[in-house]
């Protein structure tokens, strides 16, 4: 769900229809807080108890996500208050 939500809103223009990537925006941030959530019912910083293999393949897609919804949409995944 995570990637198809990223990928949508990545992929659609910023003004062709703004209410539509309004709602694209939206199925990513409900899908980002979902995976924080379950993220967060842990007692780490790791997708599982502790570090596994989930976290060396999740973290990076985490990461091009957050890079390229930066460049092409000015977003941020990362509180910028930390």
């Amino acid at each position: 769900i995570l990637f198809r939500a990223w990928c949508k809103w990545l992929c659609s223009p910023l003004s062709v229809h703004d209410s539509e990537d309004q709602h694209s925006l939206q199925q990513f941030e409900k899908a980002i807080a979902t995976v924080e959530s379950k993220i967060s019912e842990t007692s780490g910083p790791y997708m599982l108890e502790e570090f596994s293999t989930a976290d060396v393949i999740f973290a990076p897609y985490i990461e091009r996500m957050n890079a390229s919804l930066y460049y092409y949409k000015g977003y941020t995944i990362r509180d910028p208050e930390t």
